[in-house]
């Protein structure tokens, strides 16, 4: 049977299969957006209510590619790379754990429709070496974290935040280098489709978006056509939308029982007590005293177990969280949004079976109570289902929304009966005196307008069916409370995004160098009124008392995501700078920004140095807070134990800070890099379980295996390796595999004046691991431009690489359609190198000298890749007499233009735009670079059987100098390509290039 869209249903039972067998249809709505996809294309808006399986999108999109498998890329409804975008970071797990069960199905999948779906993904991406389906999360920008956009042909569902994806789609991605920023701006805006999830709740961002699709379709090529973005909005509230470009529920026949478990969820009954504490200054002891009670009405009655608090600010949840720990202990669990996404992650595991999807429908009468105390990062799309609701009042739109988590289901008893659940709405004379910094007035209006609506029990009853009328023609019982013409003054403040004008895309696009002044990109993603600065924070045991060995040490193991704890720039600065939060912006959504509030960065205040990492190219200490910026990356010693000032990290307790452990060994092990780390004078051994007291991750006593430690010292790496075999610490077959090497940085501490003292050592063991499947992708390093980027453990002949380059490109070519400009791209991979043949760059490569370079047998395409200190790579550039700025892509075209290397003529500025850019320079011009050789023979190159001498290149004009054409042939390209399709072309080429040389660090090509 062939794979057609009417077997959607087939597929939708298989790839929500639990391990027990139990599948169940999808709903009647599910099934015709599907067909209507395929059909039709996207409609410009999804209304459809909280609980309706929203994120069955996902599973839509896949299916409908799969089914157009053998369309043309521009044919198809849907793009190769299907981004599902929130605004809340927890979400963004909740999404990606339906992407990444349906990749696994799709990797499994031994015969049936799975197997007919994977086989066509395959035959979409042409890679038998990637899994059918792969899968991303976006969810704070580090970095090196970038395996999802290591393909332009592969099928992939990304879970990401409106900052993540905003930032990328102008450009300025956070925490993307600027060399890699057009690469991921072409995947984000071209063969993509874009689900905005909740886009009331992201109102700027979704008319930023409007304003990207429109612009983007008045840019089209003559030569081909660049397969488009597709934006929809998923939202129960749209605005701006017209009635027929919605797609709702209105058509459906509710008497279908497929129907009967949505209606179930709509109609269910959620009566709010509504609890006024008057002068209270705070309501922390009231709420953990109704979160306790078990008298009749209580939170805790009539076997409820799993109670929700959701409150608004940060402070008072982990007030909340403190006060109920005294009781309930290991039972209470905080979410906040600043959380590294490796503990979020362990904490998500386990309240999937105690509140999430995999919940009982009634808990065993001896179970404990549970409490799960959070901010408003629950309020989007979490698939928690609790029994009691405890919520700080809100916006009327924030209170339905954290309503959606209450009996979520529609759960009833065994004997059919509704469930009897527990809420209630809790505010202070505080909250009511208006003008709050997240909601405004909203929080006053709501309550007078609730308060209005109470019943004769002083409840409200927040169940879906009694806000808004969800179809037509179907009658109900219950009241009707709000409609689409609610009161904006019950709402949340919007705000609106500045506009993004055609000439901002001509400034954001110039990403080598970025202009100045450059847009600030925040105000097109969350409006210019809000304080929506952030930067990620990680902790390290390693770091010496010596803060100018920081860099190196960190160099050697470089900052990830999953390490990393997202907090807003404004508290940094106040932590590094001693000054006291407000606690009335403590909150965890942008809030409005305060005029008011300065930057201290008075001479007498304390200063706390902090490393920032910006990419191989910018790291640094600091001691003020005015250096930070925007999306920084932070690292700091474990020492400084302020990770509760700044967030939450579950369980890391300052018992010994002196030998406390940091994660990242296990951030690490997420990128398939698995490593032993050393700090000699701490006995510090990061990846050694078996030192680790429980769950506290705290070293208690040193392992054997570092008695008489000063052995260790100054050990060659062949010596140390045995040592560290001998000594139990590395298996014997590491110390033969290729894969694995030793790097290390040999420091003395600020304090030691003493000459005789060795100098101590920070040791990092690494090993790639093999991949538990096809899903773990490797971990292709961020292009950061520059030439000595590998991090193989060999030398690569030069040949060798261009060959490398040619076959992936070829491979990536024959499943996209270029039309008349594929000659060109094609002939792009054999020449973007050859500027490689300089004397000096090959002595850079192998670290000799130019005159030692050119007696090699053959030119060198890849250096060893030994990470090393920026010392160490002073030196050997200064050997290699490599001159400043240089730049081997600009010779590469330099040579073209000079020596009439034969090309394709009518396409000529495209081909030579992607050598010069295919390390993200000439966008729109290259660097400076003087060159002034002291010896002409420096500057002689053979290539392609032609010798040119010192003097003939001494003639050339060189790429850097205004006239040079560079500059030329990018705005003439970005006129004729756009601005997103430019940068897709580029990529092509780029992506086979950085996948050659993936390939080549994992020893998978053999010539």
């Amino acid at each position: 049977m062939s794979l057609s869209i009417d077997r959607f249903d087939e597929f939708f039972r298989e790839a929500v299969r639990n391990e027990q067998g139990k599948t169940y249809d999808p709903f009647p709505w599910q099934t015709r957006l599907a067909r209507q996809v395929f059909n039709e294309g996207w409609p410009d808006c999804i209304d459809l209510p909280t609980a309706s399986g929203k994120t069955a999108a996902i599973d839509i999109a896949v299916f409908v590619l799969a089914c157009q498998a053998g369309l043309e890329t521009n044919q198809r409804t849907v793009g190769r790379r299907i981004f599902f975008t929130v605004n809340r970071r927890v979400i963004v797990d909740e999404a990606f754990e339906r992407a990444k069960k349906l990749a696994q199905k799709l990797l499994d999948a031994k015969d049936g429709i799975l197997k007919e779906v994977a086989n066509a993904l395959y035959e979409i991406s042409g890679d038998k070496d990637a899994p059918p389906l792969d899968i991303a999360q976006l969810r704070g920008g580090i970095y090196r974290d970038r395996a999802w956009a290591r393909s332009i042909t592969q099928p992939i569902v990304v879970c990401t935040t409106a900052d993540q994806l905003g930032s990328r789609l102008l450009f300025r991605g956070y925490g993307v280098t600027d060399s890699s920023a057009p690469i991921h701006a072409a995947l984000c805006g071209c063969d993509s489709l874009i689900l905005l999830d909740e886009a009331h709740v992201t109102r700027a961002f979704s008319q930023t978006m409007q304003l990207l699709t429109r612009y983007q379709q008045v840019r089209t090529s003559e030569t081909t056509t660049i397969p488009p973005m597709r934006f929809v909005q998923m939202t129960a509230t749209p605005a701006d939308v017209p009635e027929d470009k919605r797609f709702n529920l209105k058509q459906e026949n509710w008497n279908d029982p497929r129907n009967m478990k949505l209606k179930e969820r709509q109609e269910a009954s959620k009566p709010a007590k509504l609890i006024d504490l008057k002068k209270k200054k705070s309501i922390v002891d009231d709420v953990v005293e109704f979160a306790q009670s078990t008298k009749p009405d209580g939170a805790l009655s009539t076997g409820r177990k799993a109670v929700g608090i959701i409150v608004n600010r940060v402070k008072t949840a982990r007030d909340i969280y403190e006060a109920l720990v005294k009781e309930h202990g290991e039972n209470v669990y905080l979410i906040i949004g600043r959380m590294r996404p490796i503990d979020r992650d362990k904490l998500q595991g386990e309240l999937r079976d105690l509140v999430g999807p995999g919940r009982p429908e009634v808990f065993p009468t001896e179970a404990k109570p549970v409490f799960i105390v959070a901010t408003q990062c629950l309020e989007v799309g979490a698939d928690y289902d609790f029994d009691a609701l405890i919520t700080e009042c809100a916006s009327i739109d924030a209170l339905r929304q954290r309503f959606g988590r209450l009996n979520r289901k529609g759960r009833k008893n065994p004997d059919g009966s509704p469930f009897e659940i527990f809420a209630a709405i809790v505010t202070n004379e505080e909250s009511l005196k208006g003008d709050d910094p997240i909601y405004g007035d909203a929080i006053k209006h709501t309550w007078e307008w609730l308060w209005s609506k109470k019943d004769t029990n002083g409840a409200v009853d927040f169940g879906i069916f009694n806000f808004k009328p969800l179809w037509q023609g179907v009658e109900s019982d219950h009241a009707t409370y709000l409609d689409e013409d609610a009161p904006k003054r019950l709402l949340s403040p919007t705000q609106s995004a500045a506009v993004l004008l055609p000439a901002h895309l001509d400034t954001l696009c110039q990403t080598a160098p970025y202009p100045e002044p450059s847009p600030d990109v925040s105000y097109f993603i969350h409006g210019p009124q809000r304080d929506n600065a952030e930067v990620n924070v990680c902790w390290r045991a390693d770091l010496c008392d010596d803060p100018d060995q920081w860099p190196d040490i960190i160099r050697l193991l470089p900052p990830t995501s999953t390490e990393c704890m997202t907090v807003p720039l404004r508290d940094l600065r106040r932590w590094m700078n001693e000054t006291k939060s407000k606690d009335d912006r403590d909150a965890d959504v942008p809030v409005q920004a305060d005029p008011d509030e300065k930057r201290p960065d008075s001479p007498d205040q304390t200063r706390r140095s902090v490393v920032v990492w910006r990419g191989t190219k910018e790291i640094k200490v600091i001691d003020s807070a005015n250096e930070l910026r925007p999306n920084d990356t932070v690292v700091m010693p474990i020492e400084y134990q302020n990770w509760n000032a700044l967030g939450h990290i579950p369980e890391l307790k300052p018992i010994d800070h002196q030998k406390q452990d940091d994660e990242s060994d296990e951030a690490y092990e997420a990128r398939r890099l698995h490593l032993w780390r050393f700090q000699l004078n701490r006995a510090i051994d990061v990846a050694e379980r078996a030192t680790r007291e429980s769950k506290l991750r705290v070293i208690v006593r040193i392992h054997p295996a570092f008695e008489n430690i000063d052995s260790l010292r100054g050990l060659s790496d062949p010596d140390l390796r045995l040592a560290l075999v001998d000594r139990g610490i590395i298996p014997s077959e590491w110390n033969k595999k290729p894969l694995a090497r030793i790097e290390r940085h040999s420091y003395r501490d600020s304090d030691d004046d003493n000459p005789d003292s060795k100098p101590d050592e920070v040791i990092v063991f690494k090993r790639l691991l093999d991949p538990p499947n096809k899903l773990v992708l490797p971990a292709i390093d961020e292009d950061d431009g520059e030439d000595d980027l590998s991090e193989g453990n060999k030398f690569i002949p030069l040949d060798d690489h261009t060959k490398h380059v040619e076959e992936r490109l070829a491979a990536a070519l024959g499943k996209l359609h270029l039309g008349e400009i594929e000659s060109t791209t094609r002939a792009s991979a054999p020449l973007h190198d050859i500027g490689k043949s300089d004397a000096r760059f090959q002595a850079m490569l192998a670290g000799i000298t130019p005159y030692e370079a050119m007696m090699l047998p053959k030119l060198l395409g890849k250096g060893d890749g030994v990470r090393r200190t920026q010392v160490e790579r002073n030196a050997i550039f200064e050997r290699a007499m490599y001159p400043r700025g240089f730049r081997h892509e600009m010779l590469s075209i330099e040579l073209i233009e000079h020596i009439k290397l034969e090309t394709d003529l009518k396409h000529r500025d495209l081909l030579l735009h992607l050598i010069a850019a295919h390390h993200g320079y000439a966008r729109p011009f290259a660097p400076v670079c003087f060159d002034e050789a002291i010896d002409d023979e420096l500057r002689s190159v053979h290539v392609n059987g032609k010798n040119i001498t010192g003097s003939e290149r001494k003639a050339w004009t060189p790429s850097h100098r205004f006239d040079s054409g560079v500059a030329e042939r990018f705005w003439k390209l970005t006129r004729e390509h756009g601005w997103w399709g430019l940068a897709w072309l580029e990529s092509i080429l780029r992506l086979a290039d950085q996948q050659a040389s993936a390939a080549e660090q994992e020893g998978k090509n053999n010539d």
